[in-house]
């Protein structure tokens, strides 16, 4: 059985780049290499503002791709749309 988890970064600076990796154990405890880094960087300022409507179920990923937000997990619609467990905004 997988479990799966989620994490929340908190007291970043703004525009400003950082770096996450990942490294994990089972019970016994083995640990896995570090894997792969993921990087962004964070936006000037307050410039966030809520989707209308918001997602109805969960959503479990959220990453940056050619100026694109894109979502990912278990949702069926995004801002009143149907979105079949992927949306993406752009400016």
């Amino acid at each position: 059985m997988s479990r799966f988890w989620g994490s929340t970064t908190t007291g970043l600076s703004a525009s400003t780049r950082y770096y996450f990796a990942l490294k994990v154990g089972d019970e016994k405890p083995n640990w896995s290499g570090l894997s792969n880094a993921a990087s962004d960087s964070t936006v000037a300022g307050d410039v966030w503002s809520p989707l209308a409507g918001g997602m109805n179920l969960l959503v479990q990923t959220l990453t940056v791709c050619n100026g694109q937000l894109i979502a990912g997990g278990y949702f069926t619609s995004a801002g009143y749309v149907i979105a079949s467990r992927v949306a993406a905004w752009s400016d």
